[in-house]
């Protein structure tokens, strides 16, 4: 089960690694952008060592076979973040400090790696909105320059990097297809 379960983090990976890059380049955003991918949950250090490394060294060989069109970053406790990042799989992390109850969080300094802290969730009467969107409260360290423009003439750039980025085997495709 272990092995299954660890091949679908794997295509899991490969999905959101092309999915990703399709929407960042189809809105415009420029390259050598940073791509946050959600571990948005608390898990112990043999479930980040199993599924969670496993994940994002996928990803990281995705966006390298795509020529690093984009950086990596990981959103997630201080303890996801920390190892994704000391494990080179991750540039940046966007640190998850609102969910104060979580075990990843608790005794674990904040990454050196850091771009941006969530803080806090909005509540009831301290709520902050830009139109319709509820926004959180969240640190900025200004290691990660985020996306101040876009940019259309990335798609260019992306449609021959895809060109040359090797092809996915025939059962992976087929499997992402099925989902």
């Amino acid at each position: 089960v272990i092995a299954l379960e660890a091949e679908a983090t794997v295509i899991k990976a490969q999905k959101d690694a092309v999915d990703s890059m399709n929407a960042a380049v189809n809105i415009g955003i420029p390259k050598g952008s940073t791509l946050y991918f959600a571990v948005d949950c608390d898990p112990y250090d043999e479930e980040i060592e199993k599924y969670v490394l496993v994940y994002f060294k996928e990803l990281k060989r995705i966006l390298t076979s795509y020529g690093n069109l984009y950086e990596i970053g990981v959103y997630g406790t201080r303890n996801v973040c920390k190892t994704v990042y000391d494990s080179g799989y991750a540039k940046f992390a966007y640190v998850a400090d609102a969910s104060t109850g979580f075990s990843g969080n608790m005794g674990f300094k904040m990454p050196e790696c850091w771009a941006f802290d969530q803080f806090r969730v909005s509540v009831k009467n301290d709520e902050i909105y830009v139109g319709n969107v509820q926004i959180d409260k969240v640190a900025v360290s200004g290691i990660d320059g985020a996306v101040s423009r876009l940019d259309k003439n990335v798609q260019t750039e992306y449609e021959i990097r895809k060109e040359a980025a090797p092809k996915m085997s025939n059962f992976i495709i087929m499997f992402l297809e099925f989902f």
